[in-house]
Formats: structure tokens, sequence, C-alpha cells
């Protein structure tokens, strides 16, 4: 994202100078869109995590209210695969995982989660309370 600003500054200085020698702009302008792109990768990127985690919240409720449903917990998994390739420090996507993780039965994984959330957010009662109730 640095660099994209960076390059996009330098674009703009050189279009200050294209305007003031009286170039055309037409041959600049293409070169604007890779700084662009640069500059807002991370927050497309973001908004497809947010997806993902919805993703993940709405089939692991679906599981929780079906916890016989072998087909709802495949979709969970799928779900929670999806996120957790992605490494993250947010307390309440390491907390989400924590529950998808309790609810397909990998406590160890759901522990590791709990615990990352409660490095972030020490006083986190949900995370707290998740982590005895693991612990049990």
């Amino acid at each position: 994202m640095v660099l994209g600003i960076v390059m996009f500054v330098m674009l703009a200085a050189v279009m200050f100078l294209y305007v003031y020698r009286e170039r055309k702009l037409t041959t600049l302008l293409p070169f604007f869109m890779l700084p662009v792109v640069m500059i807002g990768f991370p927050a497309f990127q973001k908004i497809s995590f947010g997806n993902e985690i919805v993703s993940v919240e709405k089939a692991l409720a679906t599981a929780e209210a079906n916890p016989g449903d072998a087909k709802a917990k495949a979709q969970l998994e799928e779900s929670v695969k999806q996120v957790a390739k992605r490494p993250t420090t947010d307390p309440k996507v390491n907390l989400t995982l924590a529950r998808a993780y309790k609810a397909l039965g990998q406590r160890d994984r759901a522990l590791d989660r709990v615990d990352s959330a409660l490095k972030v957010n020490p006083r986190s009662n949900a995370a707290m309370r998740l982590r005895d109730d693991l612990r049990r």
C-alpha cells in the first residue's frame, strides 16, 4: 500500500509537469491504474475476509442449532478452512474460530484460538468463558 501511495504521488508530480509543459495527459493516465490497485487491494482483501467470517458465523449458527446435522458440520468445516488459512490477530475472528472448532469437536484448536484472542484482549469475558468451558 505504501509503495502504491509513493507511486501515485510521483505520477501526480509527473502529471503536474505534463500540465505545466502543456503535454497530453492521455499518455500518462493509464499508469495511474497500478498505484490505485495497490492502494485499494488491502481494502478488497479485508472485505473478502469479512465475508468469509460472516460465512463461518452463519455456518456455526446452523451447526449449533442442529448438532447432529452432518451437512451443517461439513459446511462449517469448509468455511473454517477458508478463514483459518489467513493469519489474524483480531480477537473477534479468533473467538469465532474457537467457537467453530468447539462445534467441530476440535478442542485443541479451539483453545489455541481462544488463547490468541486473550493475548490481544485479556479481559474478554466471552473468551474467558469459552476457555473455561473448553478446559472442563
